[in-house]
């Protein structure tokens, strides 16, 4: 697998030839038209295009899959951080990754996949501090999308809170009243998927997640949901 040796000329040459790639990536994430002019989506995808560019020499993967990982984590980041409210859903397929799934040679995939193992390693680790398992996670079955797209976006509000996320991840303080104020939901709703919820919580509010962030396929929902 060829590996790019950027010098600052040929990086914005190569950055600037990708813009429609950065610009089709952030638009079917943010499931909105963009504007380079106005909007700061399109800023943080660039950004996040130029971080794939500092670090591919050292991830043995495909380039443009690696930097749409890069663009929708950042988002996801954005999107927390951001004040106003803006709702996530799931997608039952990722059109942005399938593009260059079939492009992946074997080795590629290997590396890929070992970056994935490497963070399902982390993330278990973390999740028996919660005395969670990733068969508990497996386990979990949904009525329906809306249900879980209630809780995605319930994990994306308790990460705008700092004293809420702190509450919960470190104190191990989880009050179900407040979430199910939070999330409108029944009580008996947020205790049966506290552990889906933390599991959102751990990958949302750390950067060790990079992969898993883009393996559960989300994009913002449309505005007239």
């Amino acid at each position: 697998m060829e590996v790019r040796t950027f010098t600052k000329e040929n990086r914005s040459k190569f950055i600037e030839e990708n813009k429609p790639f950065i610009y089709r990536t952030a638009e079917y994430f943010c499931n909105k038209t963009l504007d380079w002019s106005k909007d700061q989506e399109l800023n943080i995808s660039l950004i996040a295009f130029n971080r794939a560019c500092e670090s591919q020499s050292d991830i043995h993967t495909n380039f443009l899959g690696y930097a749409s990982t890069l663009i929708q984590s950042a988002l996801i980041q954005y999107y927390i951080k951001l004040q106003e409210s803006v709702s996530l859903t799931f997608e039952s397929e990722n059109k942005i990754y399938l593009e260059y799934l079939s492009a992946l040679s074997d080795f590629e995939i290997y590396f890929e996949n070992k970056s994935r193992a490497m963070e399902i390693a982390l993330l278990t680790e973390e999740l028996k501090k919660y005395n969670i398992s990733f068969k508990d996670l497996q386990n979990i079955k949904f009525e329906d999308k809306s249900l879980k797209t209630k809780l995605l976006n319930l994990a994306l509000n308790i990460c705008k809170d700092d004293s809420l996320i702190e509450s919960i991840l470190l104190k191990k303080n989880f009050d179900i009243n407040i979430l199910s104020n939070l999330a409108h939901l029944e009580n008996e709703i947020i205790k049966k998927y506290k552990k889906y919820v933390i599991m959102l919580l751990l990958v949302f509010s750390q950067d060790n997640y990079l992969y898993f962030k883009s393996y559960l396929n989300i994009r913002v929902g449309d505005s007239t949901a």
